[in-house]
């Protein structure tokens, strides 16, 4: 068993004394292929259909030797584990922050993974430092900041760049921090990921988006659809908001300012729109900060500007 895991292993993971390769698994919608790049990332091999290769060998293996349930079963895991290993087989290019793996792109303008299938310059916080960075786009399903790296034989890669050295981004205007271990509320799960950063205080609101593949009768292959979450982040706790009501359950120490603030500037506030967010939160956060400095608001004009210097010393 043990030769046969090394003959496998061999078969699965090629290496070459002089160059190094990267070994990319692709995700297609009903195979699963291997390619093969030198480091100067010249595609060197024909697609390899994984599948049919390590099946067609663990049936002749396996059919030819009698191996209980259990061997079996442990043989498979093993294999499952070797594509697992090779899909997050990591490269480390000369750019610093340029840490991840291979990432397949998708060219369809109008059914992709991505926030925008363009590319953009944005900028990157690579240990603690604020970069500027061209060509980056941003894989929601994947949950990946992809960047596309030229070299000087001007052949071009895409990167999908590791989460644990970009701890955050900026990409289109708006800002991009990836959490991990959020604490819940009423047992509800919280993703690890990069969240939108929409407001950033004491208060704190974020917004996840995510894509899922469907399946769309008007077109031969999946499509993606876009699911938006919000959250506010409220003394270490993490809620997840779905529409105004809720946000304004999360203010009750201040709720009849609130409620008037919110009808005099018409706010509203949904997945599709959450601009409002902020200014609620900022004007919340300002009357509590009016509170804890003994003042209070004299002027009807703070409505519309919450840190309007407005309050007098009782």
């Amino acid at each position: 068993m043990r030769l046969f895991y090394k003959t496998l292993s061999i078969i699965t993971l090629i290496a070459n004394p002089i160059n190094t390769f990267i070994i990319c698994a692709i995700r297609k919608p009903n195979e699963v292929m291997i390619k093969i790049y030198s480091s100067k990332a010249q595609y060197f091999k024909k697609h390899i259909p994984i599948y049919l290769l390590l099946y067609l060998i663990s049936f002749c293996y396996l059919n030819g030797q009698e191996i209980s349930y259990n061997k079996k079963k442990d043989f498979l895991d093993h294999q499952k584990n070797n594509l697992k290993a090779c899909l997050q087989q990591y490269t480390t290019i000369s750019l610093p922050f340029v840490v991840g793996r291979y990432h397949m792109p998708v060219s369809n303008k109008n059914r992709h993974p991505y926030l925008n299938n363009n590319w953009f310059k944005g900028y990157i916080y690579f240990k603690g430092k604020k970069q500027s960075v061209q060509n980056l786009k941003y894989d929601i399903e994947e949950d990946k900041l992809i960047y596309l790296m030229t070299s000087d034989s001007y052949s071009m890669h895409c990167i999908a760049l590791d989460e644990n050295h970009i701890s955050e981004f900026e990409i289109l205007g708006k800002t991009y921090r990836y959490y991990n271990n959020l604490k819940k509320i009423n047992k509800e799960e919280v993703d690890n990921g990069y969240y939108e950063v929409v407001y950033d205080s004491e208060l704190k609101f974020l917004i996840h988006k995510t894509k899922e593949r469907v399946m769309d009768q008007s077109w031969p292959f999946y499509n993606y659809k876009l699911n938006t979450d919000m959250y506010l982040i409220k003394n270490d706790v993490t809620i997840h908001i779905k529409k105004m009501k809720d946000l304004k359950n999360q203010l009750k120490e201040k709720e009849t300012y609130i409620k008037k603030y919110i009808k005099k500037n018409k706010l509203k506030l949904s997945v599709s729109n959450y601009t409002s967010a902020p200014k609620i939160l900022n004007y919340y956060e300002c009357l509590l900060k009016n509170e804890k400095n003994n003042t209070t608001i004299i002027n009807k004009s703070v409505f519309n500007n919450p840190c309007i210097s407005s309050a007098t010393n009782r």
